[in-house]
């Protein structure tokens, strides 16, 4: 694969900017273009998505409102048709191009949202994500910005201070000890279906979001109570 060594002083900076960037190679394409042969793009937000369903709905195409958006190096001129390299390609790889925006944007797939909720699900899990949660709690004049531009140092001392307003502290051994984190949460698990074994008729509670408790079943409660 061929590496445009213009990319080395891009990429840090466009990362920066967009969060998600993906590298496509067209070295192989056939013949002479005046395009680099690596080209980087973005993922669609979810507003540009809907957008995009709009305007395939009213039978428009696309591909080149796709690119101009969220092709982000090598810069074109969508102005001018003549200068534009990308009309260099055949319009199949243009298209194609398209399509990997479409893919990697993950919306029009279940199967890529669901993934990306179970990365999530993992992500808030970890003590910088626990740290930045706690912080934010407690400190609610701060934005999330407002932390990307902290130090560890300056993280920790903050996340310290927020600590003091949970009703325990963090188990940090949950974070360094992967034997730990799971006889605790084998040990958790157990505690829920023990209390979920306790209420009367298999009703859940409230709180758990499994199931609705069944009508009536607070009356029953006071009337055993009472009695």
């Amino acid at each position: 694969m061929f590496f445009d060594p213009r990319l080395k002083q891009k990429i840090p900076e466009l990362r920066r900017k967009y969060k998600e960037i993906f590298l496509i190679d067209l070295s192989g394409q056939p013949g002479e273009s005046r395009i680099s042969p690596n080209i980087l793009i973005r993922p669609l937000t979810r507003q540009e998505f809907l957008f995009l369903q709009s305007d395939i709905e009213l039978g428009c195409d696309p591909t080149e409102e796709l690119l101009k958006s969220c092709m982000i190096w090598p810069e074109v001129d969508w102005l001018n048709d003549d200068e534009n390299p990308l009309f260099d390609l055949p319009y199949m790889c243009v298209e194609g191009l398209a399509k990997c925006i479409i893919d990697i944007s993950g919306f029009s797939s279940d199967e890529h949202v669901a993934l990306n909720f179970q990365e999530a699900r993992v992500g808030i899990n970890s003590l910088d994500a626990v740290m930045l949660t706690v912080i934010s709690r407690h400190f609610h004049a701060l934005k999330p910005e407002d932390l990307d531009n902290m130090t560890l140092s300056e993280i920790t001392k903050l996340f310290a201070i927020a600590e003091t307003s949970l009703e325990q502290p963090i188990d940090l051994r949950l974070f360094l000890d992967p034997e730990y984190a799971q006889r605790q949460m084998m040990a958790e698990e157990r505690r829920q279906a023990k209390a979920a074994a306790r209420l009367p008729n298999g009703a859940i509670s409230r709180s758990m979001g499994m199931l609705n408790v069944p009508e009536g079943w607070n009356t029953a409660q006071s009337t055993e109570s009472t009695e």
